[in-house]
């Protein structure tokens, strides 16, 4: 929600494995006026729900040193980065 209240033109799709998380974000997303640009579903970081070369960016906060397969995980955030796009990775 950070990203998307300073960039007015960044569109924001995030993903969990929580149906907990997603009902908790969904509620801050409308409590903030930001469902027109920022998504939160429920999803397997390693298989995600959406079309190749589709993302400028794609970010890992504290989230890929919970993957039990980094390298399938890095594989599908490839699949889906545009060419030319970033990975920014913040983790332990």
């Amino acid at each position: 929600m950070a990203i998307a209240s300073n960039y007015p033109n960044a569109c924001i799709h995030g993903v969990t494995l929580s149906a907990v998380q997603v009902h908790i974000g969904r509620k801050l997303v409308e409590d903030a006026g930001l469902v027109d640009r920022v998504t939160i579903g429920r999803a397997d970081f390693h298989h995600l729900p959406f079309a190749d070369c589709c993302f400028d960016v794609a970010l890992f906060l504290e989230s890929c040193g919970y993957s039990p397969d980094r390298l399938a995980l890095f594989a599908e955030a490839a699949r889906v980065l545009r060419p030319g796009s970033h990975l920014y990775v913040k983790d332990v």
